[in-house]
Formats: structure tokens, sequence, C-alpha cells
């Protein structure tokens, strides 16, 4: 694991911003870090202030970004440990659209209805939009960070 945290500076924010490979974004105006917001898919996102705007960056790619020499808009950031909150540059891989989706697909989860019913689900996010789930509060759920989503719980197949 990656005791050390090293710190950079977040790319095209240089001196205003920092990310540190453990996924944390510092503000060097305000002093402080900031808190990340929890996206629809279940992704960790800061909101950026420069000259009265406001850009929004999903925290896994800025950590890639500044810690990645493979970094490439054009690919995906995958999750090695499939937890979308965990952003520590030890746990992120540039990957392609293909890799990241069949990485995520081999996971199997035992999902448990409202009324006990368990399923065996190998596409999570498929199984959400056909019950009106929401796929990231769901992947909580799976890990350990909700203990269920409008009655249903899950967890890996073992």
């Amino acid at each position: 694991m990656d005791t050390k945290e090293e710190w950079r500076d977040v790319v095209e924010f240089e001196g205003k911003y920092r990310v540190s490979s453990h996924g944390r974004v510092w503000s060097n105006r305000r002093k402080k870090y900031l808190t990340p917001f929890l996206v629809r898919g279940g992704y960790a996102l800061v909101i950026l202030k420069v000259g009265g705007k406001k850009y929004n960056r999903l925290v896994h790619r800025l950590v890639m970004e500044a810690f990645s020499e493979d970094f490439s808009e054009d690919l995906q950031v995958n999750h090695k440990d499939e937890n979308k909150l965990n952003n520590r540059l030890s746990n992120l891989e540039m990957c392609t659209n293909q890799y990241n989706s069949e990485y995520s697909n081999a996971k199997q989860y035992i999902v448990t209805t409202p009324d006990g019913t368990e399923v065996e689900v190998f596409n999570l996010s498929k199984f959400c939009r056909d019950n009106g789930l929401n796929s990231g509060k769901m992947y909580l759920v799976v890990t350990g960070y909700r203990k269920q989503h409008k009655g249903y719980k899950a967890r890996y197949k073992e």
C-alpha cells in the first residue's frame, strides 16, 4: 500500500489547487481540503473555482492526470478494487473503455430484494436500470458504505 502521500499541482489549475497520491484535493487560496460530492455512478467530484468560474472535476481523473505518465483524455480510469471512492494512485489504472467494461462486468453479486428473495446478478448497472435503482447507491451498498438502497441489499458473490 502506498503510505507516503505525495502532492502535485492540478493540471490546468497550477498554483491554485493540489492533488495528492491518496486522492485528496487542496485549495491553496482557501487553505483547506475540498470536500468531494458523490455524483451519479458513485464517483467523487470536486468543484474548482477560478476567476468566478466553476469547474467540475472527477477526483480519480485529477489524480491520474497529475501522477500518471500514461494519462490520456481518450482513455478511462479504472478503480482496481471497484471502490469508486478509493482514489489512491495505487488503486487506479488507465485503460480502454472495453477493458473497463469487462473488468466491472466480471464481478458477480448477490442482491437481496425488499421481499427477501436472493438474486444472482452479473451486471449491477443493468439490474439497477431494470429495477429503478441508482447504480451509484447500490455500488455503495455492495462495498459496505451503505446498508441498503430502497430496501435492496447486495454483496459480492464469493
